[in-house]
């Protein structure tokens, strides 16, 4: 801010030293924020002005080329006559002022010239400002429009087409928003396979599922076998409990070891009839012919007498400890038939179907069942081959079977327990989606929705 002046020479002011004429003090002798100068006409108050004037145009007063003068601020910098440069902004409302910029109070043909910019070279303004409008454009009142190539003109065309294009997009929003409501009201919400009945399904909650599908890639499609084993899921009832399935205790050691003693038992002929060891079907024959005649007399074949000795002789024959062998290889192949039977009905006695179980764990029940029939065939191979061993010594129990190699069956025992296990763990977790069976619903059903809204 100025603080002080001294005027060596400017118009009516010669050899003026504020020092001299105003005073000293720092605090009281300097311009203050507000300043008011008064006096008489003509005594100078204009002249001083045109000091400051200077300043604002950085350039002497046309009327006094050689003035001297020198301004004080109150950072310590000096201005004169010969330096015009301050850093603040000076503006000044003066008679010289009037004449420049209002010269229609003193010329008939005079304007009023822009004067906001105070202290500007108003022409050069004024011109600019009318460069600027050419290019901005000016408003023809005729046709209510810009020239072409203009920036209103331009800025126009640009709006035509941003509230076009806005109309497009609300049309086509209010028409998408048509679309998703129908499909949500119409389609969605009515198929069971889509929402349990009864559930709330409208725009919001398919706008939802949309923002859901795109924001997280939900994107592929599911095949028609995926289809069709979910809706499987959501009609499913839930099922009834299933008891785990018991190990089967088999004990097939023993039973191999007593087929191989009994078909190689030897029996100790006392009178043994000849024809009848070499000749097994007639052997068999004569001796279930013996059963059926000990309470008779004559022979249903050939109608002669049955005498004594010939009956004394078939005894004799057809010893106690034979008889003891064919009853003990009998039993044996009846155990061997009663286990043929237990291990191939095992699932079916414990009611293990694949009805019983969920869709979704019925290919892994087939995967399991699969796995037990092979088993199954295989131990009944096993079994098959002990009966007939033991058939074949039936047919001749005065021969004992010899040489027959029982390794193989010997050192593969087929162990049931681990496939057992795999049945159980699946039991398990049927029993598990009998109580999560809601929830596998609603997962199905929101799996198939999310296909329809991604199809449409």
């Amino acid at each position: 801010m100025i603080k002080k002046l001294d005027i060596e020479k400017f118009g009516l002011f010669t050899d003026y030293n504020w020092n001299h004429e105003v005073g000293n003090d720092p605090d009281k002798d300097i311009f203050k924020k507000v300043n008011i100068i008064y006096g008489r006409n003509y005594s100078g108050k204009t002249t001083l002005s045109r000091i400051f004037r200077c300043i604002e145009t950085e350039k002497s007063h046309r009327d006094y080329p050689d003035a001297k003068f020198t301004l004080l601020t109150d950072n310590g910098s000096v201005i004169n006559d010969s330096n015009l440069t301050y850093a603040k902004k000076i503006h000044v409302y003066n008679t010289d002022f009037v004449k420049e910029n209002l010269s229609w109070l003193h010329n008939d043909d005079g304007e009023i010239l822009p004067f906001t910019l105070l202290g500007g070279d108003n022409t050069i303004i004024e011109s600019k400002i009318k460069e600027i409008d050419e290019k901005l454009g000016v408003l023809d009142n005729e046709t209510n429009s810009y020239k072409e190539g203009t920036l209103y003109f331009e800025e126009n065309k640009r709006k035509t087409k941003k509230d076009s294009a806005n109309q497009k997009w609300n049309q086509l929003k209010t028409d998408l928003h048509n679309r998703l409501t129908q499909k949500a009201n119409r389609d969605i919400k009515v198929n069971p396979h889509y929402v349990k009945q009864g559930t709330n399904y409208n725009i919001s909650t398919i706008q939802g599922e949309i923002t859901d599908i795109t924001t997280n890639n939900l994107d592929s499609l599911l095949s028609e076998d995926e289809i069709t084993n979910l809706k499987t899921i959501i009609s499913e009832e839930k099922k009834d409990n299933i008891s785990t399935l018991p190990y089967l205790q088999l004990n097939f050691l023993n039973h191999i070891a007593n087929s191989k003693n009994l078909v190689s038992k030897e029996i100790t002929l006392s009178n043994s009839l000849k024809e009848l060891v070499e000749n097994d079907l007639l052997q068999a024959w004569v001796n279930k012919g013996r059963d059926l005649h000990k309470d008779g007399h004559t022979c249903g074949f050939c109608g002669n007498t049955i005498t004594p000795e010939r009956r004394k002789q078939l005894d004799e024959h057809f010893s106690k400890e034979s008889e003891e062998l064919e009853q003990s290889i009998q039993t044996i192949i009846e155990q061997l038939s009663l286990l043929h039977s237990k291990i191939s009905n095992h699932l079916l006695s414990h009611n293990i179907t694949k009805d019983k179980f969920y869709a979704a764990l019925q290919p892994r029940y087939e995967e399991i069942s699969d796995k037990w029939r092979k088993m199954v065939e295989e131990q009944n191979n096993q079994i098959d081959f002990l009966e007939d061993r033991l058939n074949e010594r039936l047919k001749n129990l005065f021969k004992p079977i010899e040489n027959t190699d029982f390794s193989e069956i010997e050192t593969q025992i087929i162990d049931f327990k681990l496939i057992i296990d795999e049945f159980n763990t699946l039991i398990n977790e049927n029993e598990n989606k009998s109580k999560s069976i809601e929830q596998d619903k609603n997962s199905a059903r929101k799996s198939l929705r999310y296909q329809a809204i991604k199809t449409y």
